[in-house]
């Protein structure tokens, strides 16, 4: 009797444990973001908001598009975006129709495209290329994404990405190797 009360004990324990641990690992893969998101506003020449703007922001390696709703402000933004680079194509009643190319996004960080359009045609068209400010003012936060090229052409004494974190914004060695400080 009593080893069968021991049994159903320890199985519990198990059990309990088991799911501890798997919660853990969900919380940690929660903290993980690896995502972006591009904010834009629609305006005239003149600085008018054109709220009345369809948006359509294209994945360029995906094809996949989103569009967005623009605002009363004339604003809009796509949050959760994969990274990667994008074309924005924008057009308005009365307007030239206006694409944005190479908006690049990066982990984390959104991307700012200030749209102006130009009275004229709808089947004229306008081109900006590169349209994302390099400048990331919605926050205060500092990151870096690190690529397979990086890690394999930087010139280090091993290929550990751990090693070349340090070379990163924001982190520090503490002294001894293998334990360094991310902020």
């Amino acid at each position: 009797m009593n080893l069968r009360l021991k049994a159903k004990k320890t199985g519990v324990n198990l059990i309990t444990a088991l799911l501890l641990i798997s919660s853990l690992g969900s919380l940690a893969r929660a903290q993980v973001t690896t995502t972006s998101r591009i904010n834009g506003s629609v305006a005239d020449q003149q600085g008018a908001v054109v709220s009345s703007a369809q948006v359509v922001v294209k994945n360029n390696e995906s094809t996949t598009e989103y569009k967005p709703k623009v605002g009363e402000d004339g604003t809009f933004v796509i949050a959760s975006l994969p990274v990667g680079t994008y074309t924005i194509t924008v057009t308005a009643a009365g307007f030239k129709q206006t694409v944005v190319t190479n908006v690049k996004t990066d982990v984390g960080t959104a991307a700012t495209v200030s749209i102006l359009l130009e009275v004229g045609a709808a089947s004229e068209m306008v081109t900006v290329t590169s349209g994302a400010e390099v400048l990331q003012k919605e926050t205060t936060s500092v990151g870096a994404v690190l690529t397979g090229r990086q890690i394999i052409e930087l010139p280090m004494a091993t290929r550990n990405a751990l090693d070349q974190i340090l070379s990163l914004p924001g982190t520090a060695t503490t002294g001894r190797s293998r334990s360094s400080s991310v902020n």
